[in-house]
Parts: structure tokens; sequence; C-alpha cells
């Protein structure tokens, strides 16, 4: 037998006639059709009404009492000087399904009738009340949703009639059967306002209560932003106190081994047009910034065509260099590889700027969206001889390749770029940024970590990555002061907006050298700069290049 009900078919010519005018809306018509059709079945035998059996062999009381559901729906619809006839005809379904067993009425036909006759104020109270606890005396009646609206109903009826504690003694069942249900924080506040009609709730001693919790609550929050100001001085000591330490090696390192000696062209040097490296008005509109960014376009459409412009200045002299040393051609042309490219906002740039020069690109990311909406800017702006796009993340990138570039990759994201390149002997430039993530990768199953009072290396054994990442930095740093070194050195606003936040920028450039001297190690050159000012490039615009082969 089915758990849900539906009217069987019947050749009853009233019975049809009566749902198309509720179809039409005509109630009166259609409730004069179901009352005739009803007399005419009371009188029919089960053969005589040739009754479908869709919903499996429905006995005399359900098609009698499902027929007689129509009429109420009729009639409830037809307006209030109906309710006399309603509440007559609501009394002669109750009696007839009130002591019916599933052998004569299913269960799914006694939900629904109690629900309709409890839901019609026709009907009186005391008759709503019997069809609610006709259901809910019954924990296997009903669907759960069902059971709820019950519960809610036989709550109102009660409220109406003036029960307060029967009314809330329904919405602590409802609350009970289902405790987990998405509405029940409604339905608390009901039962809420009850309590209080009832004198059950002390609202002065409530408020009071709130009062000391607020309190406790802003004691609370006062405590840990003192505990997060103290360890942030503390943070910021032993920073102080390690780049003290390593001053003089520090100083070496960058004087001897790592130029400091570019800057991005200031605001001056822009105003002298030859000067200017990009032609914003000549670039297809598809691959400019204006093109791709959303949220705040003013500001950070500004910050990326100052960032751009660096950079391609940057990538060109390393372009020229290598084109001078090598003979690149049509048939053996310069590889560039974008790491994390996101949709192309960099390296569509660059690659629409270089593409009379023998360079092909491959811009590489993880997500599948941005990839699909890169190769679509790339077939706009006819890139697709010179562009190709991979799919999968940085390590899964094995082939050969001359130029590495990586803007703004997260945490180690960025020293596994790095790695690739020193790995195949490409120049790279990185845009380094989210130093603090890297703590992800020291923490993760998959590093091998040091002792924490000794200097022993953490390896990440997928990657084969070293923290701290040079020699020289190793000899010099705890894996515990390099974890709490990248946290401090996690600097992503501008300097001297925030108390100490120019030590951190000195934290930054120290882990920026350990990478770049990873990289001498191998025998690259390297040099450490500025994109240009913060002001106008943000504050992610430190630049690493490494040159393999052209200069040491």
């Amino acid at each position: 037998r089915s758990s849900c009900w539906r009217h069987p078919p019947l050749e009853c010519p009233p019975f049809d006639e009566g749902k198309r005018f509720l179809k039409e809306k005509q109630f009166q018509e259609a409730a004069s059709c179901f009352r005739e059709a009803l007399s005419l079945l009371e009188k029919a035998s089960l053969e005589a009404l040739k009754i479908g059996t869709a919903c499996g062999e429905p006995t005399t009381v359900e098609i009698l009492s499902s027929t007689q559901l129509y009429l109420l729906k009729a009639l409830d619809a037809s307006g209030e000087r109906y309710a006399n006839e309603m509440a007559k005809e609501s009394d002669q379904l109750w009696e007839r399904i009130s002591d019916a067993d599933q052998s004569q009425c299913r269960p799914a036909l006694i939900v629904l009738i109690c629900e309709k006759i409890a839901q019609y104020q026709a009907t009186s109270n005391e008759l709503r009340i019997k069809a609610c606890r006709r259901v809910l005396n019954d924990s296997s009646c009903g669907t759960t949703k069902q059971r709820r609206l019950i519960y809610e109903l036989e709550s109102s009826i009660y409220e109406s009639s003036g029960n307060l504690e029967a009314a809330a003694a329904s919405l602590e069942a409802l609350l009970k059967e289902s405790p987990n249900n998405q509405n029940n924080q409604m339905h608390k506040r009901n039962l809420r306002d009850l309590h209080l009609k009832m004198g059950l709730i002390d609202v002065d001693k409530e408020r009071k209560d709130a009062e000391t919790e607020s309190a406790k609550r802003e004691k609370q929050r006062a405590h840990k932003k003192r505990t997060r100001k103290r360890r942030k001085h503390e943070q910021l000591e032993r920073l102080d106190e390690l780049l003290t330490l390593l001053a003089p090696d520090i100083n070496t390192n960058l004087k001897t081994s790592t130029k400091n000696d570019f800057f991005g062209a200031s605001n001056e040097d822009r105003t002298d047009s030859s000067s200017n490296t990009i032609d914003w008005n000549s670039m297809p509109v598809e691959i400019t910034p204006e093109a791709s960014i959303q949220r705040k376009k003013d500001v950070r459409v500004k910050r990326k065509l100052r960032q751009l412009e660096a950079l391609f200045a940057l990538l060109r002299q390393v372009i020229d260099a290598l084109i001078e040393k090598s003979n690149y051609s049509k048939d053996q042309q310069l590889h560039i590889v974008d790491f994390g490219a996101g949709s192309g906002n960099s390296c569509l740039v660059f690659a629409y700027l270089l593409r009379n020069l023998p360079c092909r690109f491959t811009l590489v990311d993880i997500k599948p969206q941005c990839v699909t909406i890169g190769k679509d800017r790339t077939a706009k702006a006819g890139l697709e001889d010179t562009v190709a796009w991979k799919c999968g993340n940085v390590e899964s990138f094995d082939d050969n390749f001359d130029i590495g570039l990586a803007t703004h990759l997260c945490g180690g994201a960025t020293d596994v770029a790095l790695s690739k390149c020193i790995g195949v002997g490409a120049s790279f430039i990185a845009t380094p940024c989210c130093l603090g993530s890297i703590k992800f990768a020291l923490g993760n199953e998959n590093v091998v970590k040091g002792r924490i009072d000794g200097r022993a290396p953490a390896v990440n054994r997928h990657n084969d990555l070293t923290y701290p990442r040079s020699r020289w930095l190793r000899e010099e740093l705890t894996l515990k002061d390099y974890a709490a070194m990248t946290s401090l050195g996690d600097c992503t606003v501008a300097v001297g907006e925030e108390e100490g936040n120019e030590l951190r920028m000195r934290g930054k450039r120290l882990l920026d050298a350990d990478r770049l001297a990873l990289a001498r190690e191998a025998g690259y050159g390297t040099s450490l700069g500025c994109l240009g000012s913060k002001e106008e490039c943000g504050p992610k615009s430190d630049v690493l290049l490494g040159l393999c082969g052209l200069c040491k």
C-alpha cells in the first residue's frame, strides 16, 4: 500500500465536472457537483464504480472520504457564508474515518484528512484538536514534515482558545521530536513568547543575566586583545633579535652576491612617453586589466598597470640577453612558463607584446575555470599560435623551459616554482606573497621536520623542498626560528600603516634573500628589488630575479 494518497480515477461525471469547476475557480458550482458525486457514490457499489487501481484497490471509506475532501476544499474557497456547511461536512468526514483502521483507510489519507480538518477554522476547536491528536498519538503516522505542521496547528488552536500551557506543550513536543530542524529558532521564539504570557520568565533577571554575559564577553575580548598585542610585541622583539644577529652576514650576502639595484619607474619617468614600456591603448581590450578586474576597480587597475609595466621591463631585458646569447628562431623558440597564471591577467599581456619575437608561452593553473576563461581570452586576442594552457598544479609541470614567471604565488608555491626553474636551468622572475602560508608546508604530514632545537631542515617529500631554502640560512636559523620568521615576515600592508611593519618588511626581505641564496648556490646571478613604490604598486611589489648562465 502506497505511503501517499491520490484520489482514484472514477467513472462519475459529477465528480469530473466538480474538478473542472474547481480548476476554473468556480467554487460554488464545484461544491454542488462534489455534493452530487458524494450522494451517488454512497449509493453505488464498488463494482459499479469501476475504480482505477493506480493507488491500489481503494476501499469505500477511502473513496467517500477523498471525495468529501474535495467538497470541503470547494466550500472553504467559497467564503465565510459556507462556514456552517463546512463544519457539518467536517463532522461527517471525521465520523467516517475516526474509527477506521488501516484495512479500511490507509494512514496517508487519514493524515491528509486530519491535517485539513485542523486547518479549517470553520471547524470547531474541539474537532480540530481531535484531528491533531489522531495523528500525533501514533508516532508512526505521517512524515516528519506533516507531523511538524500538525504540531504547529495544534499549538495555534490551543493558543487561540486560551490554553497557553497546552500550546506550549505542543511546541515543546515539536522541538523534541525534530531537534535539528532549521526552522526551530522560530518555534523557540514562539515558545518563549508563550512562556512570557504565562509569567514563567523573569524579564528583569533575564536582562541582568544578559548584561552580565555581555560584560563577561567584553572582558574576554579585551583580554584576548591584550594577549595578541603582547604576543605581537614579543614576536617583533624576537624578529629584531634575529635580524640583529644575522645583520653582518645579511649585509655581506646582499652586497657581494645579490644585487639590490632595480626599482620600478617613478612618476616623473612615466611622464616621458619613451620610458613607458606598454602602450595600453593598442592592447586588445580582452586581455587588459580593466577587463579582468571586477572589485575595487579604480585602485586595483592602476596597481596592476604599474606592476605589469615594471615586470615587462625586467622580462624584456632577460629575453634580450637570452636571444643575444643563443640563436632563437621560429623553429627554436624561447619557452616562457607562467606558474599560477590564473586566467592570464599578466602573461597574456606579455605574450601580445612579444608576439613578433621567437617566444612561446605556457600558462599553468590548477583551476579548470581559470584555464577555460584564459583560453577564451587567448583566442579573442589572436594568440593561439604562441600561447598554450595547462590545467594542473606547479608540481605537475615537467617540461623544459627557458624563463619561469611566478606572479603572486602564495607561500610555498613560489618555492616550488623556483625549484622547477633551478631544476632545468631556467631564469626566473618572481613576486612572492603570503609568506605566512609556508607554515602549512612545514606543518604538513608530507614534510620531514628537523629537531626544534637543532638546525636540521624540513624537507617536503613530494617536491624535495628544504626549509630554510639555502645552506647559508640553514646554518644561521633553527627550524623553529624559520617558522616564526615566515609568520612575522608575512607583511601585506604598506610600510608605516601598522606598528612594527617596517621591521616585518626587513624579515620578509631576509626570507626572499634566502630564496635567492639557494639560486646562487646553483650558479645563478640574482637581484632583489621592487616593482615600484608600495603606494603605486601595492604592498606585494617585491620581486626576485634569477639569471642562469648570463651573469654570476
